[in-house]
């Protein structure tokens, strides 16, 4: 009988489960990763939208007029973030009246609230990646916090990675 051939067979068969296993933790890795860089977003996207809101705030309390506006925050120049841009933008008017009653904020005079729709963008080579929305009620009469409803509407992913 011929040993060699029977080593042969054990060898491969050993060489193609631990193949198999190194395949699996690499994918793992790499869906961790990108799971890590999706989370990473989604934070960036929340603060840029809460800084559109924030910038919102103050131009209605210099102006009160329905308006937009649009920033940009750029990240330190490295390899990775070299062609990457952050981006707020900001829509205000004032808000129906009917539609804060519906929210259950009752005692407020509608004359004093506008509703802005603010959205934080994480931008790939000019292009959307990752956009997340939110929605807020304010009172710009009040001066230390005239946020009375806000909402996270979400994410929304363009581009996959």
């Amino acid at each position: 009988m011929n040993k060699k051939g029977y080593v042969l067979i054990i060898v491969i068969s050993l060489v193609a489960i631990l193949l198999i296993i190194a395949l699996s933790f690499s994918g793992y890795a790499y869906y961790s990763l990108m799971r890590g860089s999706q989370t990473k977003d989604s934070i960036q996207m929340l603060h840029l939208a809460k800084a559109g809101m924030q910038v919102a705030i103050a131009e209605l309390k210099s102006k009160s007029t329905p308006g937009k506006i649009e920033g940009e925050i750029v990240p330190k120049t490295d390899p990775i973030t070299s062609e990457m841009r952050l981006v707020y933008t900001a829509e205000w008017k004032l808000a129906d009246p009917e539609q804060i009653n519906a929210l259950g904020k009752f005692g407020v005079t509608p004359t004093n609230i506008y509703q802005i729709v603010a959205k934080g963008t994480v931008k790939f080579k000019n292009e959307d990646r990752a956009i997340r929305t939110i929605f807020a009620l304010v009172d710009i009469s009040k001066v230390d916090n005239p946020i009375i409803y806000w909402e996270d509407l979400g994410n929304q992913i363009v581009q996959q990675y």
